[in-house]
């Protein structure tokens, strides 16, 4: 909202900086797998942080929204290389044993970054405004790049060690001895081509009521500042679910899990609708936590029940891909929606229906 106010543009052109970095991310894990087999982990993280930090720099020294997008496309690159795809792809070659609870637990940094992030940059924005609150984003996204390079081993045997193994068995049909499929015999099953639907569509809509609830408790005059206590809620409860959630999953199996994901999904639709007070949007916040792994901790874990491990970098690049391509065609619309009707709430419906 301060950028949109700075440069007299609507929502939904400021939206596309999102949709360019999720299209980036859904054009490079595309690739994922020629990438990682080619580069390693190590070397692609690193290069995605220096591309952070160019985005940050970008959106700092912006004047025009040519920049953002730009800026958008480079964050879309850098996320793409450090988070969620490569995190699961280093979980899968270091973990065969409760890769739901090491997914969980790994992925709710993620929450526990964002919920300190979202006090220091708001303390930032209060007293030096945004473009220098994107340049101090910058220079911490440049700090890590050494420490990532140092750190990051790719296989566990770089280290002369073992993966995480699951005990052994004479049961050559449990799941622990699954092989899995190619992308190419993945292709030939119908429920491939389900299961990537279903991942866009998730994208598309559970990112976009995310990315609106922010915004949507300021146009409800419920005040600035507790819009901030909202982002905090919202990245506490995702840290606390994404491990939550793969410690389910290891617990009562992906369906039931999944399940639960979803009605939470719907319930945070409804709340989302019927915003008035700042107890139904606290509620709401909470309950878009719990629905937010569907599209980070259950991807990678769908992938690996559904086709195995034989050629999981590749078919889970395609799966976070159209989850990146859903998200990226998600967001202007609903930012269209607010536009057209001056409120998030019609957009909610069609989501909600």
């Amino acid at each position: 909202i301060p950028v949109t106010s700075a440069f007299g543009v609507t929502r939904s052109a400021f939206s596309v900086t999102i949709s360019l970095r999720f299209l980036m991310q859904a054009i490079l894990n595309l690739g994922f797998g020629f990438f990682v087999t080619r580069l390693g982990a190590r070397a692609m993280m690193s290069m995605g942080m220096l591309a952070v930090g160019s985005a940050f720099v970008c959106f700092s020294k912006a004047d025009s929204l040519l920049l953002f997008y730009i800026g958008g496309a480079l964050l879309g690159w850098g996320l793409g290389w450090t988070s969620t795809t490569i995190c699961a792809s280093l979980i899968n070659t270091w973990f065969q044993r409760r890769k739901g609870t090491v997914t969980g637990f790994v992925m709710a940094g993620n929450g526990i970054g964002g919920a300190l992030s979202s006090i220091i940059i708001g303390e930032w924005l209060s007293r030096y405004g945004w473009r220098v609150s994107y340049m101090n984003t910058a220079w911490i996204a440049f700090l890590f790049v050494l420490p990532v390079f140092l750190l990051v081993r790719d296989k566990p045997w770089d280290q002369g060690a073992a993966a995480h193994m699951p005990p052994e068995t004479d049961d050559r049909k449990s799941p622990a001895h699954f092989e899995g499929l190619t992308l190419r015999q993945a292709c030939r099953r119908p429920y491939f081509y389900i299961s990537l639907l279903c991942t866009f569509l998730i994208g598309f809509m559970i990112n976009s009521l995310y990315q609106a609830t922010v915004p949507h408790v300021q146009d409800l005059g419920l005040g600035a500042d507790f819009s901030a206590v909202i982002l905090s809620i919202f990245m506490v409860t995702i840290a606390f679910s994404k491990f939550f959630v793969g410690f389910l999953h290891d617990r009562i199996g992906f369906r039931k899990t999944y399940m639960l994901c979803l009605a939470c999904a719907m319930v945070a639709a409804i709340l989302f609708i019927t915003m008035k007070s700042r107890v139904v949007a606290v509620a709401c916040a909470v309950i878009q936590g719990f629905c937010l792994p569907l599209e980070t901790v259950l991807i990678p874990l769908i992938v690996l029940k559904l086709f195995g491990n034989k050629d999981f970098a590749s078919i889970f690049g395609l799966f976070t891909a159209f989850s990146s391509a859903g998200i990226a065609a998600g967001n202007p619309l609903f930012s269209l929606a607010h536009d057209l009707w001056g409120s998030y709430t019609h957009a909610a419906l069609l989501y909600a229906v």
